[in-house]
């Protein structure tokens, strides 16, 4: 009787330990991978077309199938394409480690000829309510073009760092620009300000910049979540623990979801409870770089050196290298 109930045990902690595994993956061909496993940004088009940016495998085309690749020789800038952004016009802008692209009919243009832009880092894209494209770079601040000139802000232009890696519109139409290093500044009205450490942020590396629920500026630090009222910055009422942060994105249901690097996927929903994903729970390895909500409220989610997953609110759906990718590795 004893034996009995102990590989009754056994089986039980068995049983558990696969069945806690609720996650369902999907594997695809080799004919049909991804170019790289290392996914810095994602986006989609006004087709329905998802886009996906790699670390030196150009730029993929997901069609829900099939993955169709664009790289230098087909006009894309570099190779590695570190941002996209999908516009109101149905222009797709494609920020490589050597400039700017946008991708339209089938053909790219290319936009070397603006200092500042050419043989840049281009880590940001945004547009803005008033259809200007915001362009953050790595050495040369943000630029703004109008769809006929550029405009720069940098160091000697009034912006207090040349590093921008987060850019976000308010509701008042201020726009705040991040830096991994050097802070915050908010431009309006034709004019940059910096923000100084007598408002409260406590941190000058800002990881990510958007709104709360009830439209204050929530800015994602290496010191924490605060939140800007009355001109001050204060902590957030949800405290992530530390945490080394990729991207966050709210979604269409009021949840922020926050990739990190090493410490999976998080979410904090609407009334503020926080959820976490990792490898133990779906997730194909802790350390994300993008993410992005397609239309039909699917999260897609960028991993460094893993391909991409998708979650559709009930499963994880991992593309790798049994999807068509030449390995897991770049």
């Amino acid at each position: 009787m004893r034996l009995r109930f102990q590989y009754l045990l056994l089986f039980i902690l068995i049983a558990g330990k696969n069945f806690s595994q609720v996650y369902n993956f999907k594997n695809y061909s080799l004919d049909e991978g991804l170019s790289q496993s290392q996914v810095y940004s994602i986006t989609q088009d006004k087709d329905g077309f998802l886009w996906i940016a790699t670390q030196g495998g150009g730029l993929n085309r997901f069609d829900g199938k099939t993955f169709k690749i664009y790289k230098k020789e087909n006009g894309l800038n570099d190779n590695t394409v570190f941002s996209l952004l999908s516009d109101s016009k149905g222009y797709l802008w494609i920020g490589t480690a050597t400039g700017l692209n946008r991708f339209y009919n089938g053909k790219f243009e290319k936009f070397n000829g603006y200092e500042g832009i050419r043989d840049d880092d281009i880590l940001e894209l945004m547009e803005g309510s008033d259809g200007r494209i915001w362009i953050g770079t790595k050495q040369s601040g943000v630029i703004v073009y109008n769809g006929n000139d550029f405009e720069k802000y940098s160091i000697n232009d009034g912006l207090g760092f040349s590093n921008v890696n987060a850019l976000f519109e308010d509701r008042g139409n201020k726009v705040w620009i991040g830096s991994l290093e050097y802070g915050i500044a908010a431009y309006e009205n034709g004019k940059v300000s910096n923000v100084t450490e007598k408002t409260g942020l406590p941190s000058k590396t800002i990881y990510e910049i958007t709104e709360d629920h009830g439209g204050n500026l929530l800015v994602f630090t290496d010191a924490g979540e605060f939140f800007l009222s009355d001109g001050i910055f204060r902590p957030y009422t949800t405290q992530l623990p530390s945490l080394s942060i990729t991207q966050v994105i709210k979604d269409k249901e009021k949840n922020f979801w926050v990739a990190t690097s090493g410490k999976g996927l998080w979410r904090i929903s609407a009334t503020e409870k926080i959820t976490w994903f990792n490898e133990d729970n779906g997730l194909p390895t802790n350390y994300l770089l993008a993410l992005f909500q397609d239309n039909g409220g699917n999260l897609w989610i960028g991993t460094d050196g893993s391909g991409i997953s998708r979650f559709g609110g009930e499963s994880f759906v991992h593309f790798n290298k049994y999807s068509g990718l030449p390995g897991n590795m770049v």
